[in-house]
């Protein structure tokens, strides 16, 4: 597996992934990701970031925009941090196929950028917080977010 950038090309079919994972969280009636976010236009304003990552298994199998320093969302939270040392934020993480660890890939690239990662998720959904307590992310707290 390679992780890389994500470039202009790669919109398209990381929109689809996105598609695949909005149909997969209404199934499983979860509340997270029921509107048009996160989108093609999400993932064209990480690429011109320079914030969007895609990893690479014989084609775009999983996403991630990866952003260094403090993300405002996380101004407040009701209950701790535990550290206040600089972090990198996972967002809009989706995968193209679930039990291939795409997942847990894109954590450890994370983890290789950076020691200290923050990372969120709807409380109800139960695939992505077992996937980040197996890697191992330790509750902080709650956070609210815009929508």
């Amino acid at each position: 597996m390679n992780f890389r950038r994500c470039q202009a090309q790669d919109i398209p079919t990381v929109a689809a992934i996105f598609a695949q994972a909005h149909a997969f969280m209404r199934e499983q009636d979860l509340p997270q990701w029921q509107g048009e976010y996160p989108n093609a236009e999400d993932v064209k304003r990480d690429v011109d970031a320079g914030i969007g990552w895609v990893l690479e298994d014989g084609g775009v199998g999983g996403y991630a925009a990866l952003r260094e320093g403090d993300e405002p969302t996380y101004a407040h939270i009701e209950g701790a941090w535990h550290g206040t040392e600089p972090y990198l934020t996972l967002h809009r993480v989706a995968v193209a196929e679930y039990g291939k660890g795409y997942v847990g890939q894109i954590f450890a690239h994370a983890a290789q950028r950076c020691r200290w990662l923050r990372i969120d998720t709807h409380e109800q959904n139960r695939p992505m917080r077992r996937a980040i307590e197996k890697f191992g992310f330790a509750p902080c707290g709650v956070i609210y977010v815009a929508d």
